[in-house]
């Protein structure tokens, strides 16, 4: 089968690939006209309503991130070829990277990184511990699992929102995401794990944020259009947040003259909270069942 890469690999991760019977192409997130005839593509965001029809053979598409928000779904469902996105892939490591975060936040990483660059030696006092704690988090699929997974022996009280409020493991309350104003109020982490959708775009706004207990702490791992960032601005600037991670923004790379880059309240990561040197593993699994 002939399969194009958008996405880059090393070269031993590709004769991986190859071992299994593919014929790989590499390319950049452009395709040549003669590329048009394979049969698994692997990419991110070139699959589009625009190039659809000259796929004549294409059989599978393997995503390379969780969210498919960017493909044309609708064309889609009028065919035959099968999507398969990274779900389950990357749970562990961001579960991991909200962990990461949080630890960050409570222990005051920034400024201890600052005083070591300037090798001062000095005690600081704005460093706490998450017993007690309550963290809230948007959303109870794989990745927020994961990270409640880690978090329940640290002493906090992990409450988790979704469609139905239905129960999940590692959490110790779940409700629906529509009781979100009994909790935002009491919590001093909130975590957003929300998939990027019509419903969720710009869900995070001036009007929730209103809501926020003074001083609460905010994670976003899921993507940037979930968040109204202006009004996050808004909200830091404020102190309604006391501290943000932001690992996904609207425009990618962010840009240097975003503000975000110049906040002392504000933990910025280039998008990597999925990274993990095993994910290649699990990523083999899907080219074994086509």
């Amino acid at each position: 089968m002939k399969a194009i890469f958008t996405i880059k690999y090393t070269d031993e991760q590709i004769k991986m690939i190859e071992d299994l019977g593919y014929d790989v192409i590499v390319r950049n997130k452009f395709l040549n006209e003669e590329d048009y005839d394979c049969d698994v593509l692997h990419c991110f965001k070139t699959l589009t309503s625009e190039n659809l029809h000259k796929f004549v053979n294409l059989k599978l598409v393997q995503l390379a991130s969780i969210g498919f928000e960017h493909l044309p779904k609708e064309e889609l469902l009028k065919t035959d070829i099968k999507i398969s996105n990274q779900n389950g892939i990357y749970s562990k490591p961001i579960g991991e990277w909200i962990v990461y975060n949080i630890l960050q936040i409570i222990k005051n990483d920034k400024k201890i990184i600052e005083n070591q660059q300037l090798k001062k030696w000095e005690f600081i006092r704005d460093v706490d511990e998450l017993d007690g704690k309550t963290l809230l988090f948007l959303g109870t699929g794989s990745i927020a699992t994961e990270a409640a997974k880690r978090l329940s022996n640290f002493g906090v009280k992990i409450i988790g929102l979704n469609s139905n409020g239905r129960d999940m493991d590692f959490f110790d309350e779940c409700y629906s995401l529509s009781d979100i104003d009994k909790f935002l109020h009491i919590s001093d982490f909130i975590i957003n794990v929300l998939p990027a959708t019509d419903k969720t775009y710009n869900y995070i706004n001036k009007d929730l944020l209103k809501k926020f207990k003074k001083g609460t702490n905010f994670i976003n791992v899921s993507r940037g259009l979930v968040v109204n960032e202006d009004d996050l601005l808004w909200a830091l600037r404020e102190g309604i947040v006391k501290n943000a991670c932001l690992d996904v923004f609207v425009n990618e790379p962010l840009d240097v003259s975003s503000p975000f880059w110049d906040m002392e309240n504000v933990y910025i990561s280039p998008h990597i909270s999925w990274s993990s040197s095993k994910k290649m593993k699990e990523f083999l699994k899907t080219y074994m069942i086509i």
